[in-house]
């Protein structure tokens, strides 16, 4: 029987919506049960390069849990929701592949403020989105966010 691995995303990469995404990665996993696979799950913190299955099933974001996911793909292994997807889902590298293709994306200047987001991981507080009205906002926010080490950014 094909064992089945849900991998839960870590709470702070699901602000707001930890029920949410639990509840997408249970449904499909209750379906995969239906149709007679083994199905488990473990929290991304818990995933270790000793856990083992056919299929990991994945809503990792860690650095380290896309790291033994990686190690798994090597090893012929299948990760739905790939860590190459994941890795290019980052809002620097959208950000940057649209500018390099001429994908229409807001403009890097303007007249009626910015948004800034932190670019090399998906929200995972209430200050990793902010609006700066001008310039000046612009500069403070930044250096609140450098502040707290995130140096990834997209205005």
């Amino acid at each position: 029987m094909t064992r089945i691995l849900k991998v839960y995303r870590a709470e702070r990469f699901s602000p707001n919506s930890v029920e949410r995404d639990r509840a997408i990665i249970d449904a499909a996993g209750d379906i995969l049960t239906r149709h007679g696979y083994d199905v488990a799950g473990v929290r991304e913190s818990e995933l270790t390069e000793n856990v083992d299955a056919e299929v990991f099933m994945s809503m990792a974001r860690t650095r380290q849990a896309l790291a033994i996911l990686k190690g798994k793909e090597r090893e012929g292994r299948i990760v739905i929701n790939s860590t190459v997807g994941v890795e290019r889902c980052q809002r620097s590298t959208i950000d940057r592949l649209m500018r390099a293709n001429r994908i229409p994306a807001a403009p890097l200047e303007g007249c009626d403020g910015y948004w800034i987001k932190r670019g090399d991981e998906a929200a995972q507080s209430k200050d990793d989105v902010a609006f700066a009205q001008n310039d000046d906002d612009k500069r403070r926010i930044l250096s609140r966010f450098e502040q707290r080490g995130v140096t990834d950014v997209v205005v």
